[in-house]
Order: C-alpha cells, then structure tokens, then sequence
C-alpha cells in the first residue's frame, strides 16, 4: 500500500483515475486542484483533497502532502489550445518546480501524463524509442518535462514513467471534443455533420480504458520512462464515424471535407503496445517498488 499524490483531480481523467484506485487497489489518494470539487462525493476514508494550485504547490509544500510515496501529475492548464504560448512560457517551469519539490520531499516514483503529439509529424506504428519533433507549445512543453526528469535522475534516485495519451473516442467529463459534437448532432436530430474528409488513420482508446492504463502504468516502477497508452490498432476516422451513426441507428449525412486536416498531425499514426502490455503485466504483478 502507498499514498498516491494526484494533481488534476478536477479533470475528467482525474476524477476516473482516483475512482479506479480507490475500487481495484489498496493505496490511499492525496488528491489536489484548484478548486473544490464533487471528489468528495466518493466519501472514502482513503482519499483526502486539498484546494490549492500548482503554481502555490511549487512555490510552498503544502503539509498534507508529507506521506506521499508517488506522484500522478495530470493537471495541466489551456487543453483547449494547443498553441498557447502558456505551455512554453510558464507552465512546463511551474511543473518542473513541482517535481522537484517532490523529489526534495522524499517521492520515489513520478509519472507524468504525456501526448502523442510529441512524436509530431511521424507516420505509422509509433514506438517510444523513436525520436520526437513535436510541432505546437502544447507536446514541445511535454517533451521538455519529460526530458528534465532524465536530468534530475542525474541528482535523485526515484522511478519515473510518461504514459503518452493517444486519441480518446467517447465522452469525456467537462470538455467538447470531436465524439460529443458528433453525438450531440444525433441526438438533436440535426440533418448533417461536418467534419474533415476522414481519411485520417488514428489510434483510439475509450475514456474508460485510458482510465485504467493510465492507473496501471503509473502503479508500476518496473517498466520506466514513456509508454504508449493505445490500443495498437490503426483505424480510419470515418470508420469510426459510421460505425457510431450505425449503433445510433442515425441517418445523420456526413459533409466530409469541410474542414482540412490539422497541420500538426501526420496522416496516418497508431501506438505500439509492447511496451503498454509489458507494464500491465507489472501492475498485475504487484510490481511497485518503493
């Protein structure tokens, strides 16, 4: 049993990640934001929150954070705009401050939520050996994160791991997304949809099953540093579509092309799951060594 210190429990992934640990684990929650929330609401005697922000976390350790042995780092600000300057100028500093707090307060083991739009412009089945150039603020300030944990191991002896979230595929807690449009057109009975030409290929997880990846890969220390979290399975965005309007029973008309493809994003892209599967694996081991 450890004490887990999640930032961003307000977040859709957040609330889904205490949810899972407080169900199929053992471990006490530490969790913080920058508001209160309806957390409470799990009433469970091993989780406690604290309201405060990350910027306020790095500049004073906050006392209730004494007993964590791991930290989830989730909370990031401006997800709806991926060019930002934000991501660069201020909030990759504010997190690297906060881990090192961490690390200066004892904490073994880290793992920080991170992106597939970190490997940029890179076509087909992505591998976490292969190099990164991603293209906006948003994964340039990830990568940069990531890259200052190798540094601190340099200084600090701990774990670290960098789930990288691949494409979501459903209805997502307090953000508009791409599948909530889509639904929200269906069950408005709205005549047509646009949306780009589809042709895309992508690699799609349920909120659900990112959930409990990301839980599993951050609650093992055996298989470090990034991990794909995808299902390894290429699939066209139109595909995808028409097989959503198809379980609605939607007669919904797709007015493909309207909007173009994102410059930022290749074609074509899927994770590998080796490394994911052999991180489970590790989790179904009971494999945290603290």
């Amino acid at each position: 049993m450890a004490h887990i210190l999640i930032s961003g429990c307000n977040g859709a992934l957040g609330q889904a990640l205490v949810e899972y640990i407080l169900q199929h684990t053992t471990h006490h929650v530490i969790g913080f934001g920058r508001t209160a929330s309806n957390l409470n609401a799990f009433n469970n005697l091993r989780f406690t929150y604290t309201s405060i922000s990350m910027e306020e976390a790095a500049l004073q350790w906050p006392q209730a954070f004494n007993a964590a042995h791991v930290l989830i780092d989730l909370a990031w600000q401006d997800l709806n705009d991926y060019r930002n300057p934000s991501h660069l100028n201020t909030q990759v500093e504010c997190h690297k401050a906060f881990i090192k707090q961490c690390l200066q307060h004892g904490i073994k083991h880290i793992s920080v939520a991170g992106t597939c739009y970190e490997y940029g412009l890179l076509e087909g089945a992505l591998h976490e050996n292969m190099p990164c150039n991603p293209q906006l603020p948003y994964p340039k300030a990830k990568h940069e994160l990531m890259k200052s944990l190798e540094l601190l191991k340099q200084r600090y002896t701990f774990t670290w791991v960098w789930p990288r979230i691949f494409y979501v595929f459903g209805a997502v807690k307090g953000r508009t997304n791409f599948y909530t449009a889509l639904i929200q057109a269906i069950q408005s009975g709205a005549a047509t949809f646009n949306m780009s030409g589809g042709e895309q290929i992508r690699d799609f997880l349920t909120p659900e099953t990112l959930a409990t990846y990301m839980a599993q890969c951050s609650l093992q220390n055996t298989i470090t540093g990034p991990i794909n979290l995808c299902s390894g399975k290429p699939v066209k965005l139109i595909d995808k579509v028409k097989d959503l309007l198809k379980s609605q029973h939607s007669t919904l008309q797709l007015n493909t092309g309207v909007y173009p493809y994102p410059d930022y994003e290749p074609m074509q892209c899927w994770g590998s799951t080796v490394k994911l599967n052999q991180a489970l694996l590790a989790f179904k081991n009971n494999m945290l060594l603290l």
